[in-house]
């Protein structure tokens, strides 16, 4: 038979040349040992190209005597903007309050994840490693913090309870009340497709996708776009010659996207090329939460007190989703099967002497 054949009929190879992920095929033709009587004590590896005696021991990897080649460097940047805001109300009966908000923008040549690169960068392509300038995972477009703390107007002098005494009006003096209130824009996420040169491939752009989404809940899961993508082979798969019976065309499990109108959206990119769609086009759901305390000290002697205090970590127990499937070959595109947030509560009792 002849070589591409060989290859096609061989499970080592089959199922990535039918995906189209030919860096697998070459790792493999220049790393492993298939087929081939390696002489006792030679340690390289790739013996199926090397010991033909037709190519050069890197004709495809450069040293494929190491299992895992990585780049190590320090190239990784970042630029950080922002507009940063705060408002304080100092103590004015009984209320405190500060909040800030944050509108900024976190970028960057951060290899294959956001977190970056780092001394182990997982750039997608090595030669081109600008491609991979894109926003940080630290990057949230809007941020929002706020806290206050009340004193209720409970006991003498005050709205409720203003003409008690005795011990009646020191048990309802003097609670107070504290509320944390925090809300974020969702993290940025990477829509994923068949690896195509090194790692975290990215689909090719073909139809009209939202880069905003807007989280609705079925039943069992959520949907983050405001439509069901349905998945379609990929239009890059090996097409089945007329009359063949050869298994291999079934073998490529690359799938696209279609909207409801039958429009491709997304596909995976060809072999050898970056995604057009790029690193990190969408944001994830935001999430908000608040968390509340409530807190009074009675003064037992002349010189001990006891405080009693209520904590409620997300006190309305509202549930925060989370980020949606963004791989266009598994599962169901867009669908989010997770939320998380509960409300916590805790009491505490403190004595100072």
């Amino acid at each position: 038979v002849t070589g591409s054949e060989a290859l096609r009929r061989h499970t080592t190879f089959r199922t990535n040349l039918a995906n189209g992920d030919f860096r697998a095929v070459a790792n493999s033709l220049n790393t492993a040992n298939i087929g081939v009587n390696v002489p006792a004590g030679q340690t390289i590896a790739g013996a199926t190209l090397a010991s033909s005696g037709l190519f050069p021991d890197n004709f495809i990897v450069a040293n494929p005597q190491f299992g895992t080649m990585e780049m190590r460097n320090n190239s990784d940047q970042s630029t950080y903007h922002s507009l940063q805001t705060q408002i304080t109300m100092r103590p004015s009966r009984g209320i405190t309050y500060q909040a800030s908000w944050t509108w900024s923008r976190a970028t960057g040549v951060q290899g294959s994840t956001p977190d970056g690169g780092g001394i182990t960068a997982n750039y997608r392509d090595f030669l081109n490693r600008a491609a991979d300038y894109t926003v940080a995972a630290s990057h949230r477009v809007h941020d929002f913090r706020g806290y206050a703390t009340f004193e209720l107007p409970f006991g003498p002098g005050k709205l409720i309870g203003g003409n008690t005494g005795g011990w009646f009006a020191r048990m309802i003096e003097g609670w107070h009340l504290g509320t944390i209130f925090n809300a974020a824009s969702g993290a940025p996420l990477s829509v994923s497709g068949r690896n195509t040169i090194n790692r975290t491939g990215t689909p090719d752009l073909v139809g009209a996708f939202p880069r905003k989404g807007k989280v609705t809940w079925g039943d069992p899961f959520g949907q983050y776009f405001d439509q069901v993508y349905k998945r379609v082979p990929d239009p890059g798969c090996p097409v089945k010659p007329a009359g063949s019976t050869d298994p291999y065309y079934a073998l490529c499990t690359n799938t696209a996207l279609q909207d409801a109108n039958g429009n491709y959206i997304l596909r995976n990119a060809a072999p050898g090329q970056l995604g057009t769609l790029g690193l990190y086009p969408i944001y994830g759901p935001g999430r908000w939460e608040v968390d509340a305390n409530i807190q009074k000290t009675f003064k037992t002697s002349e010189t001990t007190r006891v405080t009693v205090r209520v904590d409620a970590n997300n006190v309305f127990n509202h549930p925060n989703p989370g980020n949606p499937n963004l791989n266009i070959n598994t599962g169901t595109f867009g669908e989010i099967d997770e939320k998380n947030g509960n409300r916590s509560l805790a009491a505490q009792v403190r004595l100072e002497f």
